[in-house]
């Protein structure tokens, strides 16, 4: 897809240089003093999802001249584009000020993290078992789980994501290599209709084929995560029994190539979450074991909105801070300083518990994991030593699988009925579990070091219903009057509070005390949701009488409320509005019955190609509104929609408004050639209001008054009637 537009040709050499030189010195006074390194001409720009994208970019297009090269998180709307050398560092700027753009960036290069590794010696995995207990206590875990399957029987997945994939067929690994089996490999078919075509041994988001590179890095990355255990081979990874899913990131680890790698875990845990684990891949962990140096995350806010889309899915993402001794929370990170609670970052500790060589931060690096010279799986059959927060944080991701695999189907059904909420909880678990390191206090979130053995006791331990305290639990009656009934009802607002998000009351009984019978039901069955903070709301009980309620909660049972009712029987209906009517003196409570003096008016909207953009309403002088149609309501285009009505006497606003932003004004779009228009009238046809012009942008508004004073209104008329609120059409100029 391109967007052009011409340039202009300079017809003197010696001013088009001297026109270049003082564009260039814009260009650098647009890119923020610390910008690291990106890719010249390139931007990321993540649009709104509810507006028509064709329409963005043809007005961006104004702005810049630009192609759409890729499309790296179609479910997010973001897109790379190319931008031309001349506009690009001003797009930025501009872009980010339209009204549809989320966010804009520059399209940052990405580096790989590893601290070369030592002599390739064969040597004990001291980050699982040491006698320093400087480890991750992975055997204490291990007589708990050694991972492999969630307690619903799914199979767990963890996906990396490399710049030059992993060799999944060592032989340590193979065994936990993920495949697609609901994809025919090579049939150029997407058989399980997830998007994506052959993806049976993974993704390749350069290439678009399932086809990994065996990089070295990715390879021992992979091993930290899952190297098969207990099958006499090498080592062993955090889980012997896991699915690692490969993501090969080539063209130079771009920010897009970032995005579009993620999308594809993201599609494939979403497309789990909806078949309720029939399709997809039950994906809990990413992977991402690169970065930028020094970074500032203001400056990729595209980047870092996508993990609370991939927490949202249920996912949970660690990343390798930098290898470098550097305050992150000073100097910043990517994508490790993202502000993201699903982006889990990750320093790296050596096997005396003491951070040597990398990043740290007490407000942006979560917590550490051990790194410095452990024992992976290397080429195509070996192990060796290596060293960097590129290990670390698959350490992490390798637990975060670990705490999915225990036995607990209460987690398993969890993931799939909440997959956020989940996630939560498992990030909980592994927080809550870290060893304390005193000198880790003042360097990391959580103040310590990874103790999987911890985290996963911990999920095991909280197994089962949900443990919950109810803290609060309070009610109000009052009363309302039922315009379908004709009658006043007796209302009763319920609200309780608990310890834990995720707790809600099952069973509620309520009685008046007049009755010796308690009324008792399911909170499912009784259509009402008492989960903390939610207000719930009943109606048909008696008036001026005293209640008592409680609900249930497994073994819990609220304290029994004490609730007075209104004498809402004695309450008489009317109109309550002395400037209606009808109103009656004698009214204690509001049937909106109220009546007031109006005038028949006609509201006629035609249609542009977009009906459903269009909005409108009429708001009285109290800013209530009187009537209205909201978007998403006409459907035809180039149509006449009429309304008529009788709207009060007195001043009030009529507004028109358009969702994304261009009024009425379709002409402008090369794929439309019809302009709307929209005026309200008198019944007889004298105008009041009319449009202007079309390109009135997101709203536009324009105050009248009824009753209407028909006449001519145009001051410059002969028959000039300074009274006139509508016009007749009699006017006539000198």
């Amino acid at each position: 897809m391109k967007y052009r537009f011409p340039l202009l040709r300079a017809h003197v050499v010696f001013a088009a240089s001297l026109f270049l030189c003082l564009s260039l010195q814009s260009v650098h006074a647009q890119v923020a003093a610390d910008e690291t390194s990106f890719l010249p001409n390139e931007l990321l720009v993540m649009v709104d999802l509810e507006v028509d994208h064709e329409k963005v970019w043809a007005s961006l297009s104004e702005m810049a001249s630009f192609d759409i090269v890729s499309i790296p998180s179609p479910s997010t709307g973001i897109y790379q584009l190319v931008v031309a050398a001349s506009d690009w560092p001003l797009a930025l700027d501009r872009f980010a000020a339209h009204p549809h753009v989320r966010a804009v960036q520059l399209n940052h290069t990405v580096a790989e993290r590893e601290t070369v590794p030592n002599d390739p010696n064969f040597g004990q995995q001291w980050h699982h078992v040491q006698s320093g207990d400087h480890d991750i206590d992975s055997d204490l875990a291990w007589d708990i789980t050694t991972g492999g399957t969630a307690g619903n029987g799914a199979r767990v997945v963890v996906a990396v994501l490399e710049g030059g994939g992993s060799n999944y067929n060592h032989v340590d690994l193979i065994d936990n290599h993920w495949v697609n089996t609901l994809e025919i490999e090579g049939n150029g078919i997407d058989d399980d209709e997830n998007g994506y075509i052959d993806d049976y041994d993974g993704w390749n988001s350069g290439s678009n084929d399932d086809n990994i590179a065996a990089g070295g890095h990715g390879t021992s990355v992979s091993g930290m995560i899952g190297a098969t255990g207990d099958n006499g081979i090498g080592g062993a990874g955090v889980n012997w029994d896991v699915e690692i899913m490969q993501i090969d990131m080539p063209n130079g680890l771009s920010e897009a190539n970032v995005i579009a790698s993620y999308e594809y875990p993201k599609v494939m845990r979403d497309f789990y979450n909806e078949t309720q684990g029939s399709k997809g891949a039950f994906v809990v962990a990413t992977n991402a074991s690169w970065g930028i140096d020094q970074a500032n995350p203001a400056n990729y806010p595209v980047w870092c909105a996508y993990y609370d889309e991939l927490g949202a899915s249920g996912i949970l993402n660690c990343g390798a801070t930098t290898n470098q001794n550097l305050n992150v929370d000073a100097v910043g990170d990517m994508p490790t300083a993202c502000s993201s609670d699903y982006m889990v970052s990750v320093t790296a500790t050596n096997s005396s518990d003491v951070r040597t060589f990398s990043g740290y931060g007490v407000t942006t690096i979560d917590l550490a994991a051990p790194g410095d010279q452990v024992y992976l799986p290397s080429g195509s059959s070996g192990y060796g030593n290596t060293s960097g927060t590129s290990f670390a944080s698959p350490c992490v991701a390798g637990a975060i699988a670990l705490i999915y695999s225990v036995p607990c189907p209460e987690l398993a059904e969890l993931a799939v009925s909440n997959p956020q909420g989940a996630a939560d909880l498992v990030l909980g678990y592994l927080y809550e579990g870290t060893d304390l390191v005193s000198n880790l206090v003042t360097e990391v979130v959580t103040g310590g070091r990874l103790n999987v053995a911890n985290s996963v006791e911990l999920a095991l331990a909280s197994c089962g219903p949900i443990e919950c305290e109810i803290q609060a639990f309070e009610g109000e009656a009052y009363c309302v009057f039922d315009t379908t009934t004709n009658a006043v009802n007796t209302m009763l607002d319920l609200t309780a509070t608990f310890s834990n998000f995720l707790c809600e009351g099952q069973i509620l009984c309520y009685r008046d005390t007049a009755d010796t019978e308690w009324t008792c039901g399911l909170t499912e069955m009784l259509g009402l949701e008492l989960s903390s903070g939610n207000t719930v709301t009943m109606g048909g009980l008696n008036a001026n009488s005293a209640y008592e309620v409680y609900f249930a909660l497994d073994s819990l049972v609220s304290d029994t409320l004490f609730i007075e009712t209104p004498d809402c029987l004695a309450l008489i209906p009317g109109c309550m509005d002395e400037l209606a009517n009808n109103y009656a003196a004698e009214a204690t409570i509001d049937d909106g019955s109220c009546e007031f003096p109006c005038m028949n008016i006609v509201l006629t909207i035609t249609t542009d190609c977009w009906p459903e953009e269009v909005g409108w309403s009429i708001i009285d002088s109290n800013g209530e509104e009187v009537v209205g149609v909201a978007p998403d309501t006409y459907e035809e285009e180039g149509t006449d929609e009429v309304w008529e009505g009788c709207v009060p006497l007195g001043c009030h606003t009529l507004s028109i408004t358009d969702a994304y932003g261009d009024g009425l004004n379709g002409s402008v779009w090369g794929s439309c050639e019809v302009d709307g228009n929209y005026a309200l009238t008198t019944v007889e046809g004298a105008v009041i209001v009319s449009m202007g012009e079309p390109d009135f942008g997101s709203e536009i508004e324009h105050p009248f008054c009824l009753p209407i004073v028909v006449g001519c209104n145009e001051e410059g008329a002969c028959n000039y009637d300074a009274e006139a609120n509508a016009n007749d059409g009699s006017c006539f100029a000198p």
